[in-house]
């Protein structure tokens, strides 16, 4: 699998560092900033950009997110983005391709699903979203937005930390990333710049009491209409795909344009999920404020398996 390689407009953030040494050789491997955090606009997110260490230590990380309100995905690229075994989550998820992700500070723990796969020939880990481990038994009665909404990696989590450990790669790893505040307060310009771009008013998003809701009936025929028209050239290669389209969705709840975004290239797989959704999709609009309609986003996240 090859990672598509997104130019974007990088806006360097001074921020300090530092890390503390390891003092065991059991120790993770610790590696401090070699570059300030910089805000990355691509086409479908923002994303949150450092390198971390010299030579063949050195590793880049990205942060990214889409939306205000969407989960933080986690990217590296370097030699030291080597999962126990190396295996696509997409056809082998199993426990080897788990990272448990922590914070040092007695914060939240956590783990995500670690795609692996390569950049020019450079090892890389790639997961579409964090997750607690705090919601693995606090499920209830809570639906799973709830859940997200309480025991969810969120900007909050990271603003409150200075370092990252990761666990379940072939050698553990620290990352002293320093304070994430001034970063995602950059972060937060630039989501405010892409809804704008793509026609949405970022005041009335951050006043949105729900987003779009489909009906569960429709969404399960489009669900099943994807199935059947797998793209023929994906089919015979064997080729799944974690594919993210971004909605707009206007105040009368129509699909008027849909991004499909992922981060390994499958156009083919894009393209076919964005035709079907923004064809047959209809919504009940997003409300704000005192519960108006209005044109806003719908994220809907697709896994192609074979």
């Amino acid at each position: 699998m090859k990672i598509r390689n997104t130019p974007g407009l990088f806006a360097p953030l001074a921020l300090l560092a530092q890390a503390p040494a390891a003092t065991a050789q059991d120790a993770p491997i610790v590696l401090e900033p070699s570059s300030a955090w910089s805000v990355a606009a691509e086409p479908d997110r923002c994303v949150l950009v450092r390198t971390f260490g010299e030579g063949d230590d050195k590793v880049e990380t990205n942060l990214g997110r889409r939306f205000p309100r969407d989960r933080v995905s986690f990217l590296m690229i370097g030699q030291h983005a080597k999962v126990q075994r190396i295996g696509s989550a997409l056809n082998d998820p199993g426990p080897s391709n788990r990272i448990d992700f922590r914070f040092p500070e007695n914060g939240p723990k956590g783990y995500y699903r670690a795609v692996s796969g390569d950049r020019d020939g450079v090892p890389l880990i790639f997961s579409e979203y964090l997750v607690n481990t705090a919601a693995r038994d606090s499920a209830g009665d809570l639906t799973s937005q709830q859940i997200w909404e309480k025991y969810g990696f969120t900007v909050k989590n990271f603003a409150g930390t200075s370092g990252l450990l990761m666990e379940g790669l072939k050698r553990d790893l620290f990352l002293s990333t320093t304070t994430f505040d001034k970063a995602f307060a950059a972060m937060e310009k630039c989501q405010d710049m892409l809804l704008t771009h793509r026609g949405l008013d970022p005041e009335k998003e951050s006043t949105r009491q729900t987003g779009p809701i489909m009906d569960r009936d429709l969404f399960k025929s489009l669900a099943r209409e994807i199935q059947a028209d797998y793209p023929d050239r994906a089919e015979r290669d064997g080729r799944g795909a974690f594919v993210t389209l971004i909605l707009k969705v206007d105040a009368d709840g129509a699909v008027t344009n849909c991004t499909a975004g992922s981060t390994f290239d499958n156009p083919d797989l894009e393209q076919a999920a964005c035709g079907i959704w923004q064809t047959g999709a209809r919504y009940a609009p997003a409300l704000y404020a005192q519960g108006e309609p209005f044109a806003s986003y719908a994220i809907q996240r697709i896994i192609y398996r074979m």
